[in-house]
C-alpha cells in the first residue's frame, strides 16, 4: 500500500517533561488544531483523548504512554505523550517549549538557563513572552519580529501577528542579536551577513536553524500557555 506521505513529510515528537508539566494538555491542543479532534479534552475533567486508562482519568496524570498521528501543513506528525517518569525525562530535547507562562511566579529566562546548565544543551530562544504570570498577553518571534496575539473567542486557532510593543522593543532586538550569532556558528553565508552588518531575512535565519537544529548543535526554546491556548500553534 503506498504510503501517503513520503518520509521527508513525517515527522515523529514525542512529548517529555517532568510530571504536571503540561505534556497532555499540549498534546489536546495539538489535536485540536490539526483537527484531529473537535474538542479539547481537559486533563482535571479526566476528558483527555490521550489519557485513556481509567486511572489516568480518575488521577488526572498520565501513567502509559500513549501514540496518535494527525495532520499538519501537508505533513503526517505522529505524536507520544509520555509519563511525567525519569525514564523519560533524563534526554536532551531537540526542540524546548517552556509552559505556563501564564502562571504566577513562572521565569522564562531561569528555564532558558537550567537547560544549559543542567542537561548542558545549547539552548537559544526563538521566541520569549511578552509579560509573564496572569498578565501573560502572547509572544514576540524573534524569527519575524512580531508580537502574536492569540484569540481568545477560537481557543487559540486563530491570532493576529502585530508590531512589538513599544517597551518590549529593546529587549527584542538584543535577543535577536543572540538568536543570529548563536546560528553564525553553523552557517557560514549567515556569518558573512552577520559581520557586514547586512539585513538577514526570515528564510535565512529559518533555514540555519532548521539545519543547526537537525544537526543538535543548537536547541530552539518557544513559550506559552497550553491550558490559556497561547503558543501551541
Amino acid at each position: 500500500m503506498p504510503r501517503r506521505f513520503s518520509l521527508d513529510k513525517v515527522r515523529n515528537i514525542g512529548l517529555m517533561a517532568h510530571i504536571d508539566a503540561g505534556k497532555t494538555t499540549t498534546t489536546e491542543r495539538i489535536l485540536y488544531y490539526t483537527g484531529k479532534t473537535h474538542r479539547m479534552g481537559e486533563v482535571d475533567d479526566g476528558a483527555a483523548t490521550m489519557d485513556w486508562m481509567k486511572q489516568e482519568k480518575e488521577r488526572g496524570i498520565t501513567i502509559t504512554s500513549a501514540a496518535t498521528t494527525c495532520y499538519w501543513r501537508n505533513h503526517q506528525i505522529n505524536i507520544i505523550d509520555t509519563p511525567g517518569h525519569v525514564d523519560f525525562t533524563d534526554h536532551v530535547p531537540r526542540i524546548a517549549f517552556v509552559n505556563k507562562m501564564d502562571r504566577v511566579g513562572c521565569d522564562f529566562e531561569n528555564a532558558v538557563t537550567m537547560m544549559r546548565k543542567r542537561l548542558g544543551a545549547n539552548a537559544v530562544p526563538i521566541q520569549f513572552p511578552a509579560t509573564e504570570g496572569d498578565k501573560f498577553s502572547g509572544i514576540i518571534d524573534l524569527v519575524n519580529m512580531q508580537y502574536r496575539v492569540y484569540h481568545e473567542e477560537s481557543l487559540g486557532a486563530t491570532f493576529d501577528d502585530l508590531p512589538i510593543p513599544e517597551e518590549f522593543v529593546p529587549e527584542a532586538k538584543k535577543k535577536r542579536e543572540e538568536l543570529l550569532e548563536s546560528l553564525t556558528f553553523y552557517d557560514d553565508k549567515l556569518l558573512e551577513k552577520f559581520l557586514s552588518e547586512e539585513p538577514i531575512d526570515e528564510d535565512e535565519i529559518k533555514f540555519a536553524l532548521r539545519k543547526a537544529t537537525l544537526d543538535t548543535k543548537i536547541f530552539p526554546v518557544l513559550c506559552g500557555s497550553a491550558l490559556k491556548n497561547k503558543g501551541i500553534q
